[in-house]
């Protein structure tokens, strides 16, 4: 890590409850990284026991430096990212939870070269899926090549062919995005800058390479609470952008999709055909490419 005072990149790892020892593999891959000034800022959602003594004491003993951000209390995830952007000094932002890992050495310098090509205001990059130490996998992330090129509105919205919220970074500025909204969104910090980046024309670009192994099946929100969220930002969207009529088709395909009868889903889902045409596609090309091999890049990425 550099010491000079400007820093290109700071990244955000917002934690809650978490695995100490999946904490600090996330902390080596981000130390790891080459090319490029960054910092790291650990931001903690007031977790129920803290492991703030312990990840200084062992953060001193390998000479990384972090920046500490330990809340008092719980404000959800879209909170502890503004409190964490409001202790950081870099020019973008990289959220990462624990669990998540930078893929190689020049992940970092990867998206600060693409910032600078395409004057982004947000990059995402594609993942690598995994889930344990033994299973990992392939999957774009927007699905649909077409969402990163020409159709990104009617597909994120329409289709729900979503970024990978692991890989996402941003301009420093578009914090606000999240600040406008957190009043009643508190945990879907992804969907949110997405979905507001792209009503407000700002440029977003994806890496079409895996910067990110992205952790499956961890997420500890309920369900129900993330649905909260969900139904809240996008009664916001409406709100705030009413001449956007395809906002009306998110809210009822996101409808359809969480109807808790499976037969009635499916009845629905082909009276909207852009909702059955849709999953159909994508179960037909899908396709899950077995990469173990990458263990032991993961392991050369998170161990010191």
């Amino acid at each position: 890590m550099k010491t000079d005072k400007e820093i290109d990149f700071s990244v955000v790892i917002t934690c809650y409850n978490s695995d100490i020892d999946e904490l600090k593999k996330t902390i080596i891959s981000c130390q790891k990284q080459k090319g490029i000034n960054f910092e790291i800022v650990i931001s903690d959602d007031g977790s129920k026991v803290s492991c703030e003594n312990q990840l200084r004491k062992w953060a001193e003993s390998l000479g990384i430096t972090l920046v500490y951000n330990f809340l008092p209390k719980n404000v959800g995830t879209i909170g502890n990212l503004i409190s964490g952007v409001k202790c950081s000094k870099g020019k973008y932002i990289l959220s990462l939870a624990p669990g998540d890992y930078l893929s190689d050495e020049y992940a970092l310098n990867k998206y600060c070269e693409k910032y600078k090509a395409e004057n982004a205001d947000i990059v995402f990059s594609n993942g690598i899926f995994y889930n344990g130490e033994t299973i990992f996998y392939k999957e774009r992330m927007p699905f649909f090549k077409s969402t990163c090129e020409k159709n990104m509105k009617k597909n994120i919205f329409s289709l729900n062919d979503a970024f990978l919220g692991a890989s996402l970074s941003f301009e420093r500025s578009l914090i606000c995005l999240l600040e406008e909204v957190n009043e009643n969104v508190k945990l879907v910090e992804d969907t949110a800058i997405m979905f507001l980046a792209i009503l407000n024309n700002k440029k977003i670009i994806l890496i079409d390479d895996p910067l990110v192994w992205y952790e499956v099946n961890c997420n500890t929100t309920p369900s129900s609470a993330r649905s909260r969220d969900l139904e809240n930002l996008m009664q916001y969207i409406k709100i705030k952008f009413p001449e956007e009529k395809i906002i009306n088709t998110t809210i009822r395909n996101y409808k359809i999709n969480k109807h808790p009868n499976k037969l009635i889903r499916g009845l629905l889902s082909l009276i909207h055909p852009s909702i059955f045409f849709t999953k159909l596609r994508k179960n037909i090309l899908k396709t899950k490419i077995n990469t173990s091999i990458k263990i032991e890049d993961q392991k050369k990425m998170t161990i010191m």
